[in-house]
């Protein structure tokens, strides 16, 4: 019955104590919540490590004490790296950045295409600023029928690891004047970018910005804006763990975070763009979706 919400804070150059005690704080609000939500002990863990097969032995020595990993927060983008510890682990595993933020944007993405009747193959999608969520969303994006993904970011590496599967590397000029649907990874291109936003555009952002300018934005034409926060996740994640424990799984294919997202975006109310509050039923809702482990 004991679920592990791991922190996971590399050790180098750009380590910031601060941030580890942040990131140890949101795994302890996420551990009581779970505990609410699935009647199961959750732990938070707190882990620093200067390399990352150093984080995978030292998950690996107490496996057997956990029915599930939480990764919370994990100084990598790689999404291999997850793929990496599923294989050494054997067991069930979910994460944030490869499940949690995938699902919900996606979820939002969905609920607009439904709702502008928006022609899929015709709806062009970019990234401001590249993660894992967001390289993990391009395989999702693409597998659904969308045509093109945009990004963009100042690391080299993560824009490499975002074309390898499919993503198109450009300018932000270029994703501006290219996409029906902008979606904003990180904050700091967010004062430059707005500023050249165009009439009839969607924007989702993966956190909430107390100073955005929306009446820049309504001056712009933005035809929706979307924001979440871990709140957000909070509704969703309590479900996707029992989920994935009844199914009896190690993780989730593709085909099931489609599939998971679909069958969320018939929740979300049209008038906010919120999904139902995190004490409602929607936890027990998820948990019956019907997996098909199959992908294309």
């Amino acid at each position: 019955n004991n679920i592990c919400v791991i922190n996971g804070i590399k050790i180098g150059e750009d380590f910031n104590k601060k941030m580890m005690f942040k990131g140890q704080l949101d795994s302890e609000i996420e551990s009581v919540l779970f505990s609410k939500f699935i009647s199961r002990n959750c732990f938070p863990l707190t882990i620093t490590y200067p390399h990352i097969e150093d984080f995978i032995k030292t998950i690996v020595r107490f496996k057997y004490s956990y029915s599930l990993f939480r990764i919370n927060e994990l100084d990598e983008y790689n999404i291999d790296i997850y793929n990496q510890l599923q294989e050494e682990l054997q067991m069930p595993l979910i994460s944030k950045h490869t499940v949690d933020i995938p699902v919900a944007i996606l979820t939002y993405i969905l609920k607009l295409v439904s709702k502008n009747k928006l022609d899929i193959k015709d709806t062009n999608i970019g990234f401001i600023g590249l993660n894992s969520a967001a390289i993990k969303l391009t395989s999702l994006l693409y597998s659904i029928g969308f045509s093109k993904v945009l990004g963009i970011d100042y690391n080299d590496k993560i824009v490499l690891d975002f074309e390898n599967r499919g993503g198109l590397g450009t300018t932000s000029e270029n994703i501006l004047s290219n996409t029906d649907i902008l979606i904003f990874f990180d904050k700091q291109y967010e004062l430059i970018e707005l500023e050249y936003l165009r009439p009839g555009q969607f924007l989702i952002m993966s956190y909430v910005d107390k100073d955005i300018n929306k009446e820049l934005l309504q001056a712009k034409g933005i035809r929706e804006y979307i924001a979440f926060n871990r709140y957000i996740l909070s509704s969703i994640t309590p479900g996707l763990i029992e989920l994935l424990l009844s199914n009896k799984l190690l993780s989730f294919c593709d085909n099931d975070l489609i599939a998971i997202s679909e069958y969320i975006s018939e929740f979300i109310m049209l008038d906010n763009f919120q999904l139902p509050d995190v004490f409602s039923n929607i936890h027990d809702v998820i948990k019956e979706i019907t997996l098909l482990q199959e992908d294309a």
